[in-house]
């Protein structure tokens, strides 16, 4: 574990000298007590998932790291009034896993009790598939799509081993569009394969930040998936 910082008063008593000298005036900085509840959009406490404390920034140092307990709940016990960054990294809930980011204010000699819906840290991706200009062009229609996790990809991987492992899938539309909504700060393989599920293409690495939504459009310049 990382040193806590514990203090119930601080430490620092600034003196400013006032007009009259016979006067001083002094401010305590206090410290507040930090909990982290953590939740799915069911509002049920997701438990033995690790919560991790930074200091100012992802970059910062990491001051501490708990798993939650049975009611979700960390309890960081009481830090210094300052800026800090709380990660969650949860197991899979049904099937996808987060990894949300929280930037918040700890204020003097106030308690915060900080509520993460896991669920809440997502990005939206649209995808607009076209068939390349040898092959006519226009909107390449019923076409699988799959979003694998990045760590988990290798590109010797069967086109039935990557269904297994990933989070996402669906088809084109008319317009050669899926829509996609997926975790914040996580890397995913977009992936195209045919209905024989023997060809594959990786198309692109995604990565969203929360709220992000992004757009991309492909030429797929193959005859490989036409039959």
């Amino acid at each position: 574990m990382k040193t806590k910082i514990f203090c119930t008063l601080l430490c620092a008593i600034l003196f400013t000298m006032c007009t009259d000298e016979n006067n001083l005036t002094y401010t305590l900085k206090m410290d507040g007590r930090l909990t982290v509840n953590v939740k799915d959009s069911s509002d049920n406490s997701i438990k033995n998932t690790k919560v991790n404390l930074y200091v100012e920034s992802i970059n910062g140092s990491l001051l501490d790291a708990y798993y939650t307990n049975n009611k979700g709940v960390v309890d960081f016990g009481e830090v210094l009034a300052g800026t800090y960054v709380v990660t969650v990294d949860t197991p899979a809930i049904d099937g996808i896993k987060y990894n949300p980011l929280k930037l918040f204010q700890v204020t003097s000699g106030s308690d915060k009790n900080l509520i993460i819906n896991i669920q809440d840290y997502i990005g939206k991706v649209k995808v607009t598939i076209n068939l390349s200009s040898y092959l006519g062009g226009g909107p390449f229609i019923n076409l699988d799509v799959i979003l694998v996790p990045n760590d988990l990809y290798n590109a010797n991987l069967s086109v039935l081993d990557l269904i297994s492992i990933s989070e996402f899938s669906g088809k084109t539309d008319s317009q050669g569009i899926i829509n996609f909504s997926i975790p914040s700060r996580r890397d995913f393989r977009l992936i195209v394969y045919n209905n024989r599920k023997d060809r594959k293409n990786a198309l692109t690495l995604v990565n969203l930040s929360k709220d992000e939504f992004k757009k991309l459009t492909y030429s797929v310049d193959t005859s490989m998936y036409i039959y």
